[in-house]
C-alpha cells in the first residue's frame, strides 16, 4: 500500500486488518506500507497486535518508488475518498493489479474486473475476499496488470496531458480574442493552434540492424498521430524493385544500384516538408547517405538538421574536410551525448545533445534476487566492440562459477573469429543467437542477470540504456563516450578498454555482492527515465520549433517593409 499516513482517510487499519486474515492462509505473504507521517507509530503499533511481526514493512518516505513497485504484486488502495489517485496510476503504469475502495474517482481508472477489483469502503470482509482471489490466481493478476498498463499508457502518457492543456489554453484564448497572442506563446501552443510542422526523418530504415535504424524506426513511430508534427521517413536503403531482389545479397553491388532510388526518393519526399532531419554515421556513409539528403534538402530550400551519432567522430572529422564543412554550413546540429559535444567543439562547430530513447513498453525492469552468472552481450562482432575479449572474460568468471553462461546477441563480420575462439578455449555455455530484431530484445535483457561490454570506441550505445531500463546491472569497458552515460559504482561497474581481466573481475564482484548489483540496478532504472519519449520528445519539439522559428524569422525579413499609413489624415 502506497499512501501517506498524515490522515485518517487512507484507512490503512483496515488494510492491516485484511493483512491479518490474509497472513494466517498464506504463510509466506509480506505487506508493504509505503509512507510516512504522525500516524505511523500507532499503525506500527496496530501491526504488532494483529501478529503480523516482520511480515509488515514499514518503508517511510520513498523516491523510488517505480523500484518498489517492480517488486509488488499487488496494491492496495483503501481510502475513504479519492479524487485521481496517483498510486494507482502509477501501479497501472508499472503493471501492478489493483484491488481498490470504490470511492471518488477510483472507479474511473479501474473497470472492476478488467484492470483491477473494486470493493466498498471500509470493508474488511470484501477487501480480503478479494485479495484472495488474485493470490490463488497468478494468470489472473497478470492479465489485470497487462490491460492496467495498457490503459494507463493510453489515456496518461505525458504528451497526451500536455496536448489536452495546450487545448484548454488555447480554447481560453480564443474566447478572449487573444488567438494570436495565443500563437506565440510558445511551439506546443503554436502547432495547437494552427498546423504541425512538417519534418523528413532521413535514416537506415527498420530492414536494417543497427543503433541508427532503430532510433529513426523508434521516433518514426513516437512521432505518428501527433498533432504537432507529422514525421515521415525516408530509407537511406530503399527496397529495390522485386525482380532485382538478387542485389540485395551483393553488397558493393547494391549501394551502387540503390543510390539512384534513394536520390528520387529524397527529392520527392523533401518537396513537402519544412525540415529535413538527416542521420549520419561517419566516413563513407556520411558520403553515402547524409551528403546528398544535405544537398536535396538545400536544393529544395529546407531547413537543415543533421543527428550525428557515430563514435568514431574525431577520427572522421579529422581525415574530412568535407564533413567539417558541411556542418558547419548545416543549420541545427544534434548530438545524442556530451561526450560528441566535446568532440564537434574542437573542430568549432556547436551541437546541441537530444538523447537516445529508450522503447520502455518492450522492456520489464526487475531486480535480480539472487543474482545468477547469466551474461549477455548485444554488440555486433565488429572490431570496435570487442567481443573476444567479452569471452576471453567469460572464461575468466567460467573458473569461478563453473555454472555461468553467456549470450552473445548479434552478428557481424567477426563471427566466424569469435566462434573460433570460443572453440579453441573450449568454452560451454556461449550461446550465439544470431541477429535479433529489436522487438523481441526485451526477452534476452529478461533472461540475463549481468549485461557485459568491451568495446574501445563507443558514443552512447543503446544497449546500456536498455540494460539500465531492464535492471540488468552492467559490467563495462569504458572507452569516453560510455563515460558520459555510466558512472563507476552507482549506475554500474567500469574498467580500462582492453583489459579482460578487470572486466571479469568486475563480474565476479557483482556475483559475490548481490546487494551491489540491486543497488546499481536501481540507480540506473532511475538514470533509464531520461530516455523515454516522455522527456526526449519535448527536447526534440524544441529543436524543431526553434528551426521553424529562425525559418519564419528569415522570410520576415526577405519580405519589403509594408507602407506606413498616417494615422493624423
Amino acid at each position: 500500500m502506497v499512501a501517506r499516513m498524515n490522515h485518517p482517510i487512507k484507512n490503512y487499519p483496515v488494510f492491516l486488518a485484511a493483512a491479518a486474515q490474509l497472513a494466517a492462509k498464506f504463510p509466506n505473504l509480506e505487506f508493504l506500507l509505503v509512507g510516512d507521517g504522525p500516524l505511523r507509530p500507532g499503525l506500527e503499533t496496530m501491526a504488532k497486535e494483529l501478529g503480523l511481526g516482520e511480515k509488515a514493512k514499514f518503508l517511510g518516505e520513498r523516491h523510488d518508488i517505480p523500484a518498489v513497485l517492480a517488486g509488488m504484486d499487488i496494491t492496495v488502495v483503501t481510502s475513504l475518498s479519492e479524487s485521481l489517485s496517483n498510486a494507482i496510476l502509477e501501479s497501472m503504469a508499472a503493471g501492478v493489479p489493483v484491488v481498490a475502495t470504490r470511492v471518488g474517482g477510483n472507479p474511473e481508472l479501474i473497470r472492476d474486473g478488467e484492470t483491477g477489483l473494486l470493493v466498498p469502503p471500509a470493508d474488511v470482509a470484501s477487501l480480503v475476499t478479494a485479495l484472495e482471489r488474485l493470490l490463488l490466481q497468478p494468470s489472473l493478476r497478470a492479465e489485470y496488470g497487462r490491460r492496467a498498463r495498457q490503459f494507463a499508457s493510453a489515456n496518461f502518457r505525458m504528451s497526451q496531458m500536455r496536448d489536452r492543456y495546450v487545448q484548454l489554453f488555447a480554447n481560453l484564448l480564443a474566447e478572449r480574442g487573444r488567438l494570436q497572442e495565443g500563437v506565440e506563446l510558445c511551439g506546443s501552443l503554436r502547432t495547437a493552434l494552427s498546423r504541425p510542422v512538417r519534418v523528413d526523418i532521413v535514416a537506415p530504415s527498420s530492414r536494417g540492424i543497427g543503433g541508427q535504424a532503430v532510433q529513426a524506426s523508434l521516433l518514426s513511430n513516437y512521432w505518428r498521430n501527433d498533432p504537432d508534427a507529422n514525421v515521415r521517413l525516408i530509407p537511406t536503403d530503399p527496397p529495390l524493385p522485386g525482380w532485382m531482389g538478387w542485389i540485395e545479397h551483393v553488397p558493393y553491388l547494391r549501394t551502387i544500384i540503390r543510390m539512384p532510388f534513394y536520390f528520387a526518393a529524397l527529392w520527392h519526399g523533401l518537396k513537402d516538408a519544412e525540415i529535413a532531419h538527416i542521420f549520419s554515421a561517419s566516413y563513407s556513409s556520411f558520403l553515402l547517405a547524409p551528403l546528398p539528403a544535405w544537398l536535396m534538402a538545400r536544393l529544395r530550400g529546407r531547413k537543415t538538421l543533421i543527428n550525428y551519432r557515430s563514435g568514431e567522430a574525431l577520427d572522421h572529422l579529422r581525415r574530412s574536410r568535407i564533413a567539417v564543412t558541411i556542418l558547419r554550413r548545416t543549420d541545427q546540429l544534434v548530438v545524442p551525448s556530451r561526450y560528441l559535444v566535446d568532440v564537434f567543439r574542437n573542430f568549432g562547430l556547436d551541437a546541441q545533445v537530444v538523447p537516445n530513447v529508450v522503447d520502455l513498453d518492450r522492456l520489464r525492469f526487475r531486480l535480480r534476487k539472487p543474482l545468477n552468472p547469466r551474461l549477455m552481450c548485444p554488440r555486433g562482432f565488429e572490431p570496435y566492440y570487442s567481443v573476444d575479449r567479452v569471452v576471453l572474460a567469460f572464461s575468466i568468471v567460467k573458473k569461478a562459477f563453473p555454472q555461468a553462461s553467456l549470450s552473445l546477441v548479434g552478428t557481424g563480420s567477426l563471427e566466424g573469429e569469435i566462434l573460433a575462439l570460443v572453440e579453441g578455449l573450449k568454452l560451454t555455455d556461449v550461446h550465439f543467437t544470431g541477429a535479433v530484431p529489436h522487438a523481441e530484445i526485451g526477452r534476452f535483457y529478461d533472461q540475463a542477470d549481468i549485461f557485459i561490454n568491451a568495446s574501445w570506441l563507443d558514443n552512447m550505445p543503446v544497449s546500456i540504456l536498455e540494460a539500465f531500463a531492464s535492471g540488468t546491472p552492467v559490467v563495462s569497458t569504458a572507452p569516453e563516450g560510455i563515460r558520459y552515460i555510466v558512472e563507476h559504482e552507482r549506475t554500474g561497474l567500469l574498467s580500462a578498454p582492453g583489459d579482460e581481466r578487470a572486466l571479469a573481475e568486475n563480474v565476479v564482484r557483482l556475483l559475490r555482492d548481490p546487494d551491489l548489483g540491486v543497488r546499481l540496478a536501481t540507480n540506473a532504472f532511475e538514470e533509464s527515465r531520461r530516455y523515454s519519449w516522455e522527456k526526449v520528445r519535448g527536447q526534440w519539439w524544441e529543436v524543431y520549433r526553434r528551426l521553424l522559428s529562425c525559418s519564419s524569422a528569415d522570410q520576415d525579413a526577405k519580405q519589403p517593409a509594408s507602407p506606413r499609413t498616417n494615422d493624423r489624415g
